[in-house]
């Protein structure tokens, strides 16, 4: 047996035609164009409105993040998730949706079309507590490595989840042996190529 895995995108490449494929290419290039164009009016708008705060790209997003007043994330879900996993204390996060004219999203489901003739007005509603905090449970798991001594285990890192934790290893043919235990309650160990834990927010 074979299982292949692909996203939506390999698909519609894989079936598509010369001519679906550039209608594609440019799809997503307009979409780029829509994005770089929100982000830009959101971030004069905020320093029109004169905010103090720090812009990262995801990508240089390396760093534990707290002590901020809010982390807002200009993109989809999977930049939402990314940040939120960096957020150690209780910091609010909000998403806004920059390509919401083609993609749903559950989390970064703020949506500016209604506020681009005076952005400034997201910053007003909040600097004025004209919003709701819903609060939602993240996953935490830390790795423990042994001591100098050998016996007992230290922890060494903590990362968080709002969505879920996979622990496998990179290596996807691997497997490996994994004892669990749910509230000091140990199961029986068993072999298995990962765990996968999610929070009741999972939106796989």
């Amino acid at each position: 047996m074979k299982v292949a895995k692909y996203t939506a995108l390999q698909m519609d490449v894989m079936k598509s035609t010369s001519q679906h494929l550039e209608d594609l290419i440019r799809k997503f290039e307009v979409s780029k164009t829509r994005h770089e164009v929100k982000c830009h009016n959101i971030l004069t708008s905020m320093k029109l409105y004169g905010l103090d705060f720090d812009f990262k790209p995801l990508s240089e997003l390396n760093s534990r993040i707290k002590d901020y007043d809010l982390v807002v994330t200009l993109g989809g879900d999977g930049t939402f998730l990314r940040a939120a996993s960096f957020i150690l204390d209780g910091t609010p996060i909000m998403g806004i949706n920059t390509d919401s004219e083609r993609s749903h999203c559950f989390f970064a489901s703020y949506n500016p079309r209604v506020y681009l003739i005076d952005p400034k007005m997201i910053w007003s509603k909040i600097s004025e507590k004209e919003y709701t905090i819903i609060k939602r449970t993240r996953i935490q798991i830390v790795f423990h490595r042994p001591t100098a001594e050998g016996e007992k285990l230290e922890p060494w890192e903590g990362v968080y989840a709002l969505n879920e934790i996979l622990y496998a290893d990179l290596d996807v043919g691997k497997s490996s042996y994994f004892r669990l235990s749910v509230d000091d309650k140990e199961f029986v160990p068993y072999k298995s190529s990962g765990i996968l834990v999610s929070t009741g927010r999972n939106n796989s």
